[in-house]
């Protein structure tokens, strides 16, 4: 049997999510179109969520998730604005406070945060005194202070206080728990698990784990976002269904708190968890907006929350501070809940007839008294679709919206841009490119536009990192995310220029093949690919349930060790065991091992891993059976029962 022969879907859902890097690599270069077929981008966007745990919400990327990852193992994080509150978590020796102006009131430009070697933040969400981050594990970290209007005292912070300060970055020990998306009110934060239970932290070292139990509309109706706001948190359900909570702020004073637990590690936090059953006095659920439609993601501002639909359709609720401004507004208010916003659907009032090609909005922000709808657009057009809509607070429930919706306003320097992300800060704003360049303006906040001006800036400007004086350097400064609150912003990053880590160069032939529907990175961009270091997801091995390629889960697999021999050009010799799966009963001993003119050794372990020898030219690989001899056989080893 000829591997090319199988259609592409098999290949796709049910061997190369068992292969190893340095084996998917090796199969890439055996001709053009395994070598298509493994940069398959919907294939290496699920890699990306699974071996690195980056969430879909960091932004709507839809392409060039290949170069993403081969890029991610070192991710970088930096920080800038104002410097109170501990909330940029540097060390006060740091260089950036050189100056008398970035001590007394902030950093106007980024700068690198230290973090730990085996630590890769992949999605950094900022609060109003603060930053916490999500990293490959799943753990998360925080710096800075939850709530600024709180006075504590620095010296011996009682974590169990929601005005302790955090210096520089603690991990918060929850142990057991992985979690899959964060997201940031003013004073309170929300971590939604890969079990779909909601989390909300009030103090660094303290969280409330929410039993939903029967409040769940049957079993499928999971959470699959939470949005945190001003005062308010948010949570949307697969059904489209939105449930608001308001978190009791009141703090004891710290004399009246119990000493926090001792920490088992270094530079962590241990968490008192609470787990708590939704009081339905503090919970309310929100009716579903007077259209058939079902709501898809959500945003929250300072009293309002942003709904977005299937179609794209833009709508608004205003939930106030507090639970009784809702349940007044429910009872007989002459205002409603709900408002659409018809001019926020494209095509924009000022767009033209490129831009009108947009279908819907896919994506939307809000912080604070602003929110932002976009579309980011396509590749194949160099992003020329892309649309950006700004409203704000004063604009909703007020006269002139009762029939026709907010005004949206178009920013004209980020239309066509391929926005894939808006940050949203008080009074400042980041808008991350498609191609990796992230544009601030607004207000100068302490610094927090980053451009290293004292000022504010109406237009778009790009932000640079990196010395000013190393501009080849700069350039490949990649931004994958985002995140802005209060006076301050902070960006996660991969460099391009960064050595991988050894392995075979992709052929002449195949360097010049176009595999993904967008060439997002520089051409110069490294074609090898690493596995993430130690410490993190072994690819290939994952705990979550596998997804077919186009997103529905497939059934479990029962995979023995296997070990095939196949000649140069993929004719599959000596098969001795299949995968044995349990629906559909599909045969699963397909593979091709060796670079180049080598061939190798197809070997599997438990939970149907399988690795490739013979990368190169006829070399063993990683669990490889030795050296081969280049010319279509590999030499024979040990196969190795149950071990990886």
């Amino acid at each position: 049997m000829n591997l090319d022969s199988l259609p592409d879907e098999v290949i796709l859902d049910n061997l190369l999510p068992f292969l190893d890097i340095s084996s998917l690599l090796s199969l890439s270069q055996t001709n053009v179109h395994l070598a298509k077929v493994t940069g398959d981008n919907t294939f290496w966007r699920r890699k990306t969520k699974e071996d690195y745990n980056l969430p879909p919400s960091v932004s709507a990327r839809s392409s060039g998730f290949k170069q993403l990852y081969s890029a991610l193992r070192r991710p970088s994080t930096y920080v800038w604005g104002a410097s109170s509150n501990g909330r940029l978590g540097i060390p006060h020796n740091h260089p950036a406070f050189s100056t008398f102006h970035a001590n007394f009131e902030g950093i106007n430009l980024p700068v690198l945060l230290p973090l730990p070697d085996t630590v890769g933040l992949v999605d950094l969400q900022a609060s109003g005194y603060g930053f916490v981050g999500l990293d490959t594990q799943g753990r998360v970290w925080c710096w800075g202070t939850l709530d600024g209007s709180q006075f504590t005292t620095r010296s011996n912070p009682n974590w169990l206080h929601s005005g302790a300060m955090c210096d520089h970055p603690r991990e918060l020990l929850l142990p057991g728990v992985k979690f899959e998306s964060i997201d940031c009110g003013r004073r309170h934060v929300l971590m939604l698990d890969e079990h779909g239970v909601v989390w909300e932290l009030t103090a660094w070292g303290k969280a409330i784990k929410y039993d939903r139990g029967a409040r769940l509309v049957g079993t499928t109706d999971a959470i699959i976002q939470v949005s945190a706001g001003w005062s308010h948190s948010s949570s949307l359900s697969s059904s489209g269904q939105i449930e608001i909570w308001w978190t009791d702020f009141r703090q004891p004073f710290t004399s009246a708190l119990p000493p926090p637990p001792a920490s088992p590690k270094p530079n962590a936090i241990p968490v008192q968890i609470n787990t708590s059953t939704p009081d339905e006095a503090n919970f309310f659920v929100l009716d579903p907006i007077p259209s058939e439609e079902k709501i898809v993601k959500i945003a929250s501002g300072s009293s309002f929350l942003v709904a977005l639909t299937e179609s794209g359709k833009v709508w608004t609720a205003w939930v106030g501070g507090r639970v009784e401004d809702i349940g007044e507004m429910v009872r007989g208010s002459s205002r409603k809940v709900w408002e659409e916003h018809p001019k926020f659907s494209l095509p924009p009032p000022s767009s033209t007839s490129s831009s009108s090609s947009n279908s819907k909005i896919t994506h939307i922000s809000a912080h604070f008294e602003t929110f932002f709808a976009y579309a980011p657009g396509s590749s194949s057009d160099d992003f020329a679709t892309s649309v950006v809509l700004k409203g704000k607070q004063d604009q909703l429930r007020s006269e002139e919206s009762d029939a026709t919706g907010a005004e949206p306003e178009v920013i004209p320097e980020l239309q066509g841009k391929g926005v894939i992300k808006v940050a949203v800060g008080d009074y400042h704003f980041g808008a991350l490119t498609a191609k990796g360049k992230l544009l601030t303006w607004g207000g100068y906040s302490s610094g927090a536009l980053g451009l290293g001006r004292t000022r504010d800036v109406s237009r778009p400007s790009e932000v640079h990192f990196g010395n000013e004086d190393e501009t080849e350097d700069a350039s490949k400064k990649f931004c994958f995310a985002v995140a802005a609150s209060g006076w301050h912003t902070g960006a996660l990053l991969v460099d391009l220029n960064a050595s991988p880590s050894p392995s075979p160069p992709l052929p002449t032939s195949i360097q010049t093949q176009s595999h993904t529907s967008s060439l997002i990175f520089p051409s110069s961009s490294t074609s090898t690919l690493n596995p993430p270091p130690s410490g993190r997801p072994i690819p290939g091995v994952s705990n979550v349930p596998m997804e077919t390629h186009d997103g529905t889960p497939t059934s479990n697999l029962n995979a023995s060790s296997l070990r095939f021999e196949v000649a140069a050009g993929g004719e599959i010799q000596q098969p001795q065991r299949t995968f044995q799966q349990q629906q559909p009963s599909l045969p699963m001993g397909t593979g091709l091992g060796g670079g180049g003119a080598g061939a190798g050794v197809l070997r599997g372990g438990w939970r149907g891993r399988v690795g490739l020898a013979g990368a190169g030219m006829g070399r063993g690989g990683r669990w490889g059976a030795g050296d081969g001899d280049g010319a279509g056989r590999a030499e024979e080893g040990r196969e190795e029962e149950g071990r990886e």
